[in-house]
Formats: structure tokens, C-alpha cells, sequence
């Protein structure tokens, strides 16, 4: 009698990939890490220490200009002042966006898609948008405001450098120069 725990049990060959599936597989799972890795950089860099957009732009348009100590003071609350509001949209756009894509896709089930149900969506969402540029616009003149003539002047120069470096390639995509 043989003992079937201890015979050697030849197992069919595990089927192959061929090389072309191993370098797409490979492919999609680097790119996938590398746009995670991006997307948190991003995130970090356009999150809450510097306020979004507008607070990265002041850091960078603030940086050598001489400013006074009440002038800092200004800049810092203004800061401060679009953080919170940046904090708070995104807290509320957190619901709001779950909602309003539970309204969209409720209408897109519908045996008809009624046009106006679908404007007035879009129009709630511009109207969000509106009141952030506005507020937006305000926290910019209020900037203007704290600077100096001599000041706005060199935050000009640095809005133009800025513009100067990009460059549209053959495919009218814009790139920025590396100097």
C-alpha cells in the first residue's frame, strides 16, 4: 500500500503570460502609482497650508517684497481669512457633490431627461462657483490694498515674468520655460 502523503503529485504547468500582458500590466500599475503620488502632492500643495489658489499665489507674490510688519500682519489674515473659507467649501462640497450626483443620476434614470431639472442643477453649481470668485475678487483687492504703488508695481512685473515664461508647443499646449 503506498502512502498517498508522501508520492510526488505533478501539478499541470501554471499557464503563461506572455511578455506583451507582463509590460501592460506593469505599465498600468506604474502609472497608477504615479498618479496617486501626484494627485496627493497636488493636493498638499493646493490644500489647506496655503489656502488654495489665491493663498499660493499671495505666498508667491508676497515673497521679496519688503513687506512691513503690519503689512505681514495684513497678508496673514487674509490668508487666514481664504483658508477658512477654502476649509469650509470643502467640507461642504463634500455633501453637496454626493448630492447633486444622486439628483443627476435620479433624473438620468427617468423614462425622459427633463432639460430644466438638468439646468437647474447646473445653475446651483454655477451659482457656488460665482459666490467663491466673488469672495475671491474680494480677498484680491483687499491685497491690492495693503501694498504699496511701489509694491503693486513689482507684483505686476511678476505677474508678466510669469506670463512670459510659457510658451505654446507645436500642439498649442502650454508649457512653462525652465530658467
Amino acid at each position: 500500500m503506498t502512502d498517498l502523503f508522501n508520492d510526488p503529485v505533478e501539478l499541470p504547468p501554471a499557464p503563461k503570460m506572455n511578455k506583451g500582458k507582463k509590460i501592460f500590466i506593469s505599465s498600468i500599475i506604474v502609472v497608477v502609482i504615479l498618479v496617486a503620488v501626484v494627485a496627493v502632492g497636488y493636493s498638499k500643495m493646493m490644500g489647506s497650508n496655503h489656502g488654495g489658489p489665491l493663498g499660493m499665489m499671495l505666498d508667491k507674490m508676497t515673497k521679496d517684497l519688503n513687506l512691513t510688519t503690519d503689512q505681514k500682519t495684513q497678508v496673514d489674515q487674509l490668508k487666514a481669512e481664504i483658508k477658512a473659507k477654502m476649509d469650509a467649501k470643502k467640507d461642504a462640497n463634500k455633501d453637496s457633490r454626493k448630492q447633486s450626483a444622486e439628483d443627476f443620476a435620479n433624473l438620468f434614470k427617468q423614462n425622459t431627461l427633463d432639460k430644466q431639472a438638468v439646468q437647474d442643477l447646473a445653475a446651483k453649481r454655477d451659482k457656488d462657483r460665482e459666490d467663491m470668485k466673488s469672495f475671491m475678487m474680494d480677498e484680491l483687492v483687499k491685497f491690492h490694498d495693503i501694498l504699496t504703488p511701489d509694491q503693486r508695481s513689482q507684483v505686476a512685473d511678476k505677474i508678466m515674468d510669469f506670463a512670459n515664461h510659457k510658451h505654446d508647443d507645436k500642439d498649442g499646449k502650454k508649457h512653462y520655460e525652465n530658467n
